[in-house]
């Protein structure tokens, strides 16, 4: 088997990313060179632990949100230059250049002049993904890291939480039209919400944790899941969960 050409001999099989979240800012280098462009092998990827939630929501705002400060403009702008120049020294086409943001920036409320400032500075425009197309990407991120999938999706972000089906498999992937439903729920938002709560005593958590499952509930009945989903489900004694999304991560090694 003939060994595949390095990603130099012709960039233009080089795509950056950078995934702008809540809790983080993820950059990565990627070849989409045949004959390895299906598992996208991966030549640089580093992560900013810059928290746009938690810029918009400080201890001095007693939960009530904020711009994004100056400050934070400032840090998040020095990231992105200096993964330009890795873009330029990898020689990535800026063409080849994606920026997707998600729900803080989304709901940030000088975020147009936030993302003005990125466009200002490197050149890029920032992609805003919608609610359900946020649940979609997830969805389809698992789908292409698994031979098959069948069950309930649930992708936690810093500021919201996603929430699907999947069914997944070499024949195809099948998913609701809308994508996947949005709750406000992200690891960080839930965190904040849940210290407001503990604050007030234990009825307000108890408020809390109702509204959360009847959310959840709502969500789920929106879904429309597949009936052979369903007898699936109820033959099994459930459904599988895939859960994706790095506040998984923090919460089960906290």
């Amino acid at each position: 088997m003939a060994t595949p050409h390095f990603h130099k001999d012709d960039p233009s099989h080089l795509h950056a990313l950078v995934d702008m979240g809540s809790n983080g800012i993820r950059f990565s280098i990627t070849t989409l060179a045949p004959p390895t462009a299906r598992i996208t092998p991966t030549y640089f990827q580093s992560r900013a632990g810059i928290s746009l939630y938690d810029a918009q929501y400080p201890a001095s705002s007693n939960g009530v949100r904020q711009p994004i400060d100056a400050h934070t403009i400032e840090a998040v702008v020095s990231a992105y230059r200096s993964f330009k120049r890795t873009c330029a020294d990898f020689g990535v086409p800026e063409g080849n250049v994606k920026v997707l943001a998600t729900e803080a920036t989304r709901t940030a409320i000088n975020g147009a002049e936030f993302m003005r400032s990125i466009r200002e500075a490197v050149g890029w425009e920032v992609t805003l993904l919608a609610k359900a197309e946020e649940g979609r990407v997830g969805a389809m991120g698992i789908a292409s890291s698994l031979p098959e999938v069948k069950g309930l999706v649930m992708d936690l972000g810093g500021g919201s939480t996603q929430l699907s089906w999947l069914m997944g498999s070499k024949e195809g992937l099948k998913m609701p039209e809308g994508g996947a439903v949005s709750m406000p729920y992200g690891a960080a938002a839930l965190s904040r919400r849940l210290g407001e709560a503990e604050a007030k005593g234990s009825k307000a958590v108890e408020e809390l944790q109702a509204e959360v499952r009847e959310t959840v509930k709502a969500a789920y009945g929106s879904l429309r899941v597949p009936r052979e989903m369903l007898k699936r489900a109820e033959d099994e004694g459930g459904f599988t969960l895939y859960l994706s999304g790095g506040g998984y991560v923090i919460s089960y090694f906290s």
